[in-house]
């Protein structure tokens, strides 16, 4: 993981803050749009969604 360090003016105070890699980032972003997608396919189990991915 990468992380951000963050400086605040005259303080000295550092913030930490975990940042997700390129890849994570695409795949949460493409998670959000699916979600506001009416057509994608929704699943309610895990036995579903391996079903239809043939796993």
């Amino acid at each position: 993981m990468r992380y951000t360090e963050f400086k605040y003016k005259m303080f000295r105070l550092e913030l930490k803050l975990e940042v997700p890699s390129h890849t994570t980032a695409a795949a949460i972003e493409e998670g959000w749009k699916l979600k506001e997608d009416s057509s994608a396919p929704r699943y309610s189990t895990m036995e579903s969604l391996k079903d239809a991915r043939e796993v």
